[in-house]
């Protein structure tokens, strides 16, 4: 890469699109090629993006952070102020192979899979 060239975006292989308790999350994992930092984006379906602050040394332990907020914030932590209160974070269902990250569509519930154990989450 020249100092022209913008910089390219790797997309994690983790990334993928969730639904808690019938509300659709985007969760992007991605670096560039020039910087080893994982970041961690959430978009929630309203197109509110939330970027955590501080990069991962791994892409895993990025998707971890999400799980974990999930399980101690809820959906709530994805939310503007007004959607807060209709959140309540009981399920979480993977949505997406990794493959369709890049261009965030949503798949049919008939590709959920199960991801995690966590107790929080669970797949249709």
């Amino acid at each position: 890469m020249n100092a022209e060239e913008d910089p390219e975006i790797i997309m994690s292989d983790l990334c993928a699109d969730v639904e808690v308790d019938g509300h659709f999350l985007t969760v992007d994992i991605y670096k560039s090629d020039i910087d080893p930092g994982w970041i961690l984006e959430v978009i929630n379906e309203f197109g509110t993006s939330t970027v955590f602050d501080d990069p991962f040394l791994a892409d895993g332990l990025a998707w971890k952070q999400f799980e974990k907020t999930v399980t101690e914030e809820g959906l709530a932590a994805f939310l503007t102020k007004k959607r807060k209160t209709a959140a309540n974070p009981l399920t979480l269902a993977r949505l997406s192979s990794p493959a369709i990250c890049e261009d965030s569509g949503l798949l049919s519930l008939a590709v959920i899979s199960a991801f995690s154990d966590i107790p929080a989450l669970r797949t249709r």
